[in-house]
């Protein structure tokens, strides 16, 4: 049985390289949520995007590996994301 997604679902995750694929994918980031984790209280990012059909398609592809991106593009959300 699929998934229900409602709308103004969101898609939080801290994977950077996961983010800077749907950037490149022309997914629009809505924010970066910062939390302190871990015994060090160091800050991660959690970027936030919205849910729909087409993201989670998109998702589950990059986890089986099934994604293919223009190489210079990635690179460049990835240094954006980074730099954020």
């Amino acid at each position: 049985m699929e998934k229900e997604i409602k709308k103004d679902e969101i898609y939080s995750t801290r994977d950077i390289y996961l983010a800077a694929t749907l950037l490149t994918l022309k997914f629009y980031n809505k924010r970066i949520d910062f939390q302190v984790e871990g015994s060090r209280g160091t800050p991660v990012g959690y970027f936030i995007f919205d849910l729909n059909e087409e993201i989670d398609e998109v998702i589950k592809k990059f986890w089986n590996s099934q994604i293919r991106i223009e190489p210079k593009e990635f690179v460049y959300n990835l240094r954006s994301l980074k730099s954020q």
